[in-house]
């Protein structure tokens, strides 16, 4: 049902009414299909969910913690605030929902299809996404930071990032080997700590971010812009650099060994402060030398 503005005459969707568990159940029973159903607060855990169609679901402070969702329909779901803490969502699609705010921890969402979803401020501490679909997804400002003294650390391996709004994200120690983010905004992000080896960040924003102790080894990094980073004792060996902007970009202490500064704009940069850099290549043509 949609209500018209009397301002204007925009549409203004109206919240469909909270279906009653006795609705849940019926629907269970036969179609299993929720697609626009209002589910806020549930506590899921309630039912059997398997095989649920929940395509633009409101499941906003529902509880999913714990539950094995694999494969299923969530395209356009409204999740913000929900409970998926330790649950497996392998393989579902989230294109489009919204995490605003979510308790993700702990979360399995490999090979997840979360193109152009919304993970802003949601917690993803310990969460394995590793070969999810992530295109255009907006992770700013999520916390994704790992505790300290625990093994598991946030799997974003072989993740694909493209073109994603990642900017003021906690990555601490995040796994983000062989991620694909070419042209990701990760401007002001903290990656201290990260590792980052193999990915594949061509022309990513990386102004202001805190790579510092980050793993960078034969990452490629070309046409990145890394002003104002904070590469302090970096790896960056093997990185591919060419065309790179590095303005004020802090370097002590970081490893360029057989890195490729071809192109490279060094303003302003202490590059004497780094590591290895008579097995850099290319250095020499950047600085002007």
């Amino acid at each position: 049902m949609i209500q018209s503005s009397r301002d204007n005459h925009t549409p203004i969707p109206v919240r469909k009414p909270r279906m009653t568990t006795e609705q849940i159940r019926t629907i269970l029973k036969t179609t299993k299909d929720f697609k626009n159903r209002n589910l806020c607060r549930f506590n899921m855990r309630n039912f059997k969910l398997r095989g649920c169609n929940f395509h633009g679901a409101d499941l906003s402070g529902a509880n999913l913690s714990g539950m094995n969702l694999s494969e299923i329909n969530f395209r356009e779901a409204n999740l913000s605030g929900a409970d998926l803490s330790k649950g497996e969502f392998r393989n579902a699609d989230f294109r489009k929902a919204n995490f605003s705010e979510a308790e993700m921890s702990g979360a399995v969402l490999i090979n997840a299809d979360l193109r152009h979803a919304n993970l802003c401020g949601a917690n993803l501490q310990r969460a394995n996404l590793s070969d999810a679909d992530l295109r255009h997804a907006s992770l700013a400002v999520s916390d994704i930071i790992n505790d300290e003294g625990r093994q598991k650390v946030t799997d974003l391996s072989w993740a694909n990032l493209e073109d994603a709004y990642i900017s003021g994200a906690d990555l601490h120690k995040a796994n983000l080997s062989n991620a694909k983010l070419s042209g990701a905004r990760l401007y002001r992000s903290i990656l201290t700590g990260a590792n980052l080896s193999q990915a594949d960040l061509l022309g990513a924003n990386l102004t202001q971010a805190d790579l510092a102790q980050a793993n960078l080894s034969s990452a490629d990094l070309s046409h990145a812009k890394l002003n104002g980073a904070n590469l302090r004792y970096a790896n960056l060996t093997g990185a591919n650099l060419r065309h790179t902007k590095m303005s004020d970009t802090k370097m002590t202490q970081t490893d360029v060994c057989e890195a490729n500064f071809e192109g490279t704009v060094l303003t302003n940069v202490k590059i004497s402060y780094a590591k290895n850099l008579e097995q850099a290549k290319n250095l020499h043509t950047a600085l002007g030398l």
